[in-house]
């Protein structure tokens, strides 16, 4: 399992990409696709896990779950640009949201409004 033990994911808004670390795929038990849902009044993301593909969805890359890597990303401008017009952040910035897991309907919920800063495009050291 990833050193991060709390479901997250970072928003990387230059590079147009989010991340989601181990611990978020290993919750919704190491799904093939993600999909994900946002309400924008809350602003809130949630991503479910699935076998198979369904709306919004996106397939997980086959070597993730072998590899020792701390988070696979999902490269979507559209996504990342909404994220950065809704919530007003700073294009230059990383971002970091926890998540919460929720069983009953396996799905992990991140309130993109509790995201903190985590890192700056061109500085040295780990995110997430």
């Amino acid at each position: 399992m990833s050193k991060n033990v709390l479901p997250s994911i970072r928003i990387a808004l230059r590079e147009y990409k989010l991340y989601i670390n181990q611990a978020t795929l290993m919750i919704l038990k190491k799904p093939i696709y993600l999909q994900f849902l946002y309400e924008n009044e809350r602003k809130l993301l949630a991503i479910a896990g699935s076998i198979e593909k369904k709306e919004n969805s996106y397939k997980i890359p086959d070597k993730i779950y072998q590899e020792a890597g701390d988070e696979c990303y999902i490269s979507r401008k559209v996504l990342t640009e909404a994220f950065r017009l809704r919530l007003n952040w700073d294009k230059r910035e990383h971002y970091r949201v926890v998540g919460e897991f929720f069983p009953n309907v396996d799905v992990v919920v991140f309130n993109l409004t509790k995201a903190t800063v985590v890192g700056r495009d061109g500085a040295d050291g780990v995110f997430c």
